[in-house]
């Protein structure tokens, strides 16, 4: 009869043993799982953040070719209207050398007349000549103002091209 119980106990004790075991190797089995879900959902994450980070990237890097294209643009716009800044200089230069020669001609017509009349004709041609003179000096002014004028105003609008390229940038 001991025979037996121990006999039944050895079988019992296995008996627990292999459930035990078989809950263990379940366990086990589930926690490989959860683990094995674990790694997939962080490699996923990882891949989208690379994904969102490539996209960024492409984005900042069509940014930035598009503004040096357009600051290249604005650049390239002011210093193509050099030649017709210097053009027009240069035709206000020539025309204030036509004044000055027209000037110094109607000043000695001028004096020429005086001389053949009395003292009060000589100082009326004097003031003549002082203000053909001051004419001359005044469109000299003029036509440098006129420049500074012109290169000021293609300095604005390079400037207010390359703010809004600036804007572009920021806005993007």
């Amino acid at each position: 009869m001991l025979e037996a119980i121990k006999s039944k106990a050895w079988q019992a004790g296995a008996l627990v043993l292999v459930v035990l075991l078989a809950l263990q190797t379940w366990r086990l089995h589930a926690e490989q799982l959860a683990h094995q879900r674990l790694i997939t959902a962080q490699a996923q994450q990882v891949a989208g953040q690379a994904i969102v980070g490539l996209t960024l990237e492409r984005k900042l890097a069509t940014a930035e070719s598009t503004h040096a294209t357009k600051t290249l643009e604005a650049s390239d716009a002011f210093t193509q209207a050099r030649p017709a800044r210097d053009a027009v200089v240069r035709a206000d230069l020539d025309r204030v050398e036509r004044l000055r020669l027209a000037a110094e001609r109607s000043a000695a017509t001028a004096r020429a007349q005086a001389q053949a009349n009395a003292a009060a004709g000589r100082d009326l041609a004097d003031r003549y000549g002082a203000l053909a003179q001051h004419v001359a000096s005044g469109a000299a002014v003029v036509s440098g103002l006129r420049a500074d004028l012109a290169r000021r105003d293609d300095e604005v609008v390079l400037l207010r091209r390359q703010l809004q390229i600036e804007r572009l940038l920021i806005d993007d």
